[in-house]
């Protein structure tokens, strides 16, 4: 269940101020460790088998190709425990984990309990996420809730199965048709069982999809496009920089870098001296990697990389090479352009099972906006895909 099916119905009381602040405080540290090296967190609520987090750590880094790992226990939330229901209101569980502070674009925690969840209107959830954190239940998880003796390995398979479901939706995946895909809805437990905990081809796609290429004919609208999407999306901390032609008396004579923070340098011009020549143009190699230096694209806040362009002139540097290298397997999302062709080495750039290359003509750029902006909306975890 993604937490825009619920939110509607749910005005938050103030119970919610009455949160362990200490707890929270202690959580949004933890996370923050962790989340240094790590992509997906699984953070133990109240008291859980460490077992049973450790037999999760695998099929998930398989299904996510991310890194994971386990966090310390905190205790369950006394304030969304409800009496009259005796189970925990997952919603305010959820609260209580987004309440620990933003994690980056690319890190995905989970909480993990053995309480039962609800929602108001609803008898029980197994899980609940949100933008970039959820959390899931293992209460009904286990034959023995439903009278049956206990099976480890059903267990496990159940656990794997509502695990694999929210996560997909943090990384902004909707509910799949597909009965089989593990996300599609189950509203029961036969239903969890029904479908396998692998993700069908498309949504497994889109799972593996972590970085944007925007390519196109000189003169597309590639660089339009991706100014757009940084100002689109400034709330998420963007970091890199953009580059613009420079024209006298209407002549084309160069190109210069402009960082997102406004910094601008130049890159090549007419009347520039070589050894890097492109076409016309001289290339101030030296100039680019000393601007490249300023650029932070490893920024512990920034949630979007832009990078315009990886084209030819640019990657006469190596250093933006192995810049363009580290930021493509970095966690935090990349949308950059990239030269159509005409430059060695780009293709294998393309080929990456992370990325989505999508290209921009004059006919279709007036188009493509909302799709572009649908997809950066996914990589950064700030709305449902």
């Amino acid at each position: 269940m993604k937490i825009g099916e619920w939110r509607a119905y749910l005005a938050y009381p103030a119970a919610l101020c009455r949160l362990q602040i200490d707890t929270i405080k202690f959580l949004a540290v933890n996370i923050r460790r962790q989340e240094t090296v790590m992509s997906i967190i699984l953070i133990p609520i109240g008291e859980v088998n460490p077992a049973d987090l450790e037999e999760l750590k695998t099929p998930l880094e398989a299904a996510f190709s991310r890194n994971v790992a386990i966090g310390r226990e905190i205790p369950l939330p006394v304030a969304a425990w409800s009496a009259g229901r005796s189970q925990y209101d997952a919603g305010m569980m959820l609260e209580f984990l987004s309440l620990c502070g933003e994690t980056s674009g690319g890190t995905r925690v989970l909480g993990v309990t053995n309480a039962d969840l609800s929602l108001p209107g609803v008898n029980f959830v197994f899980g609940l996420a949100g933008r970039r954190s959820a959390v899931i239940s293992f209460h009904r998880l286990r034959q023995s809730y439903y009278g049956l003796p206990e099976d480890t390995e059903i267990f496990r398979r159940r656990a794997t199965v509502e695990a694999s479901h929210e996560l997909g939706h943090t990384f902004g995946l909707p509910h799949c048709e597909d009965p089989l895909c593990v996300m599609h809805f189950s509203n029961t437990i036969a239903e969890t069982d029904r479908k396998g905990p692998a993700f069908c081809t498309a949504c497994r796609s889109r799972v593996l999809t972590g970085n944007l290429l925007i390519t196109g004919r000189p003169g597309s609208g590639k660089t339009t496009l991706i100014r757009h999407l940084a100002e689109r999306f400034a709330d998420c901390s963007p970091v890199g920089f953009y580059t613009i032609e420079v024209r006298e008396g209407g002549v084309r004579v160069g190109f210069d870098l402009v960082s997102l923070t406004g910094e601008r340098r130049p890159l090549a011009r007419t009347f520039f001296p070589g050894p890097c020549r492109v076409g016309r143009y001289g290339v101030d190699i030296s100039g680019f990697e000393e601007f490249l230096s300023s650029v932070p694209f490893f920024a512990p806040e920034a949630r979007l990389v832009i990078i315009d362009e990886i084209g030819k002139m640019e990657c006469c540097s190596g250093t933006f090479r192995r810049v363009v290298r580290e930021v493509l397997d970095a966690t935090t999302p990349c949308v950059a352009t990239i030269a159509e062709r005409g430059v060695p080495g780009l293709d294998r750039v393309r080929a990456r099972a992370d990325v989505r290359v999508v290209e921009v003509t004059v006919a279709n750029r007036a188009h493509l906006l909302p799709d572009l902006e649908m997809e950066v909306r996914r990589l950064v975890g700030t709305g449902p895909g």
